[in-house]
């Protein structure tokens, strides 16, 4: 309804999306990119300024190139279970009617100090369990254990029923496993992640003209832009910049424009300063900046990735106890890690 609804589209945009219902189902043995999908489920126009921005925003990929099955498995389960989104919403709908789907309230969250008050809460909480500041130094399979040396303060090595490897995909075979193991982790190494820069700016509220109301903004490939889009943290979170003040966060890089996430804060400043100035009424420069800069951001799945979740849970299955958890296996989200840990540590007891 909103689509339909919205002035942003055109006459043929929302009659595009009306169809929708009445577009059949792709088989269910075909592998589509998410471009290819909305395009033909909704259209050009609703890929181009609404599709294509959402997935820069997500993944700083090329929905030409990601795989609707494994990047977004819950479209591809609407469309194979359901026929479409639209028959697939109506019916979840129904189905939280009647109680067969749990009421949720979702809302967006963060910590006040960030979120790396999550994995030191956990630390926390498990105590002189966690090693931190350590270099592994050997990772060899006996029988059935895993023995792991490493050292910190002093060198340790000891036996393991259960390794799980939560490293990203490109650091698997730099691991000190015997050449056999490495040499299968190495070749997920293969597994794309373009880099991404990220830009935190503060401003005074007069430097500012756009109001800000809203989570941010994302921009279309097609605009030709140099920005994958920005966030407005503190038209969302309280405190997060003073009083009088806003805090920006820009997003640069990704599969769209790879070359543009730079080191270099100062000429990422000037890189992104046209676009902001276009589209938030910004003329001068920012009275504070963060730059992070991530070679390798966020793991792509992309066409044919099947092929690699196969390799992985062959790998699994050739070493007994060894497991290979992240988000290049079971989705890109912390909440999708929380959910894929949940799931190995009750089929562990199990």
């Amino acid at each position: 309804l909103a689509v339909i609804s919205s002035p942003i589209w055109s006459l043929r945009g929302k009659l595009s999306a009306l169809k929708e219902p009445f577009v059949k189902a792709a088989p269910s043995d075909s592998e589509q990119s998410v471009a290819d999908f909305v395009r033909r489920r909704l259209g050009e126009e609703l890929y181009k300024y609404a599709i294509n921005p959402l997935i820069g925003g997500i993944y700083a990929g090329n929905p030409e190139k990601l795989s609707l099955r494994y990047a977004f498995p819950r479209l591809h389960e609407l469309e194979q279970m359901h026929g479409g989104l639209i028959r697939g919403a109506i019916a979840k709908k129904k189905g939280a009617k009647k109680g067969d789907e749990p009421k949720v309230r979702k809302r967006i969250v963060t910590f006040k100090e960030g979120i790396d008050t999550l994995p030191r809460l956990i630390a926390a909480a498990l105590g002189t369990q966690v090693h931190t500041r350590t270099t592994i130094s050997s990772i060899r399979q006996k029988d059935e254990q895993w023995q792991v040396s490493w050292k910190s303060e002093a060198s340790r090595s000891e036996l393991f029923d259960q390794l799980i490897l939560t490293v990203p995909a490109y650091a698997l075979g730099k691991l000190p496993f015997g050449d056999s193991l490495a040499q299968r982790l190495s070749s997920l190494s293969t597994i794309h992640y373009p880099p991404v820069s990220v830009l935190s700016l503060g401003y005074r509220r007069e430097q500012v003209k756009h109001p800000l109301d809203g989570f941010g903004a994302l921009v279309p490939e097609c605009e030709q832009r140099k920005i994958l889009g920005v966030l407005f943290p503190n038209s969302i979170f309280e405190g997060r910049a003073p009083k009088g003040a806003v805090l920006l966060t820009v997003f640069v890089g990704g599969t769209r424009n790879s070359d543009l996430a730079t080191e270099d804060t100062d000429a990422l400043k000037g890189i992104v300063a046209s676009d902001l100035k276009a589209f938030l009424g910004i003329n001068s420069a920012p009275e504070f900046t963060h730059h992070r800069h991530w070679p390798t951001a966020i793991p792509q799945y992309n066409i044919g990735y099947g092929e690699v979740l196969k390799n992985i849970g062959q790998i699994e299955t050739d070493h007994k106890g060894l497991s290979l958890l992240g988000n290049y296996r079971t989705g890109i989200s912390l909440t999708d890690c929380i959910k894929a840990t949940q799931s190995h540590s009750l089929g562990a007891l199990d």
